[in-house]
């Protein structure tokens, strides 16, 4: 079967593997729908995804259960990270699920991140589209209480973020408060980091890294000549 040229017989198989009288006869087409996940076809990782949801109903063993994961983790999405979530609360899969939603969690941050701002709002992505001719900035010298916020539609454990300026080399921000969220809407009291900008590159370190969804970094300094820019920002998370 791992020798079929593409995913045809995926259908056929997953029922066989759900209905077929014989337990045997279920484990060998169950291993066939896994074994044929990654021959060429044009369905998306979101279908691939429910495939893998009916392949794990079907399993009846943890050695199979284990298998459908180890596949999972190949199609990183939204739907994969659910599917691997509901399965981290399945009796014996804990362990084995966990380190695949920390494989598929940094592959979602690769994928992007939605972004605002106080000033320049409609420029926030210039931020974090992978071009460094590109940036946000507030339009104008910098004042304490802008700010510019990331929601990375999920949680992350997150260790560091990195503002790079190094294309406008003053326009690091002089002062800054970090504030965390769940939901990109209610911000927590208190920051969970302060520090000052004091060149083109600000490394904003979590230590130690907390879980959340969202950040809102509040430039606290003023500036008669320079803007608060980026040029590119990047997150470092789990």
């Amino acid at each position: 079967m791992s020798d079929w040229p593409d995913a045809t017989p995926v259908p056929v198989l997953l029922a066989r593997a759900k209905d077929d009288q014989d337990a045997a006869c279920r484990i060998i087409a169950l291993r066939g729908v896994l074994s044929l996940t990654d021959k060429p076809s044009d369905r998306t990782k979101t279908r691939t995804v429910e495939i893998l949801a009916e392949a794990y109903g079907a399993a009846e063993r943890p050695e199979e259960k284990k298998q459908v994961l180890q596949v999972l983790k190949k199609y990183p999405c939204k739907a994969a990270l659910e599917l691997a979530k509901k399965i981290q609360t399945d009796p014996g899969m804990a362990e084995e699920a966990g380190t695949v939603i920390e494989a598929i969690q940094p592959e979602l941050l690769k994928q992007g991140f939605s972004s605002s701002a106080s000033q320049g709002n409609g420029e926030a992505g210039n931020a974090h589209d992978g071009k460094q001719e590109s940036r946000w900035s507030t339009g104008r010298p910098m004042q304490p209480g802008d700010w510019y916020s990331i929601d990375l539609e999920d949680d992350y454990t997150l260790k560091k973020i990195v503002l790079d300026t190094k294309q406008s080399a003053n326009d690091f921000p002089r002062g800054y408060e970090v504030y965390i969220s769940s939901d990109g809407k209610a911000w927590s009291d208190k920051p969970v980091v302060t520090g000052k900008g004091t060149g083109p590159v600000t490394e904003i370190v979590f230590d130690p890294p907390v879980k959340t969804r969202a950040v809102k970094i509040v430039q606290t300094e003023k500036s008669d000549d320079w803007h608060w820019s980026i040029h590119e920002l990047k997150v470092e998370a789990e």
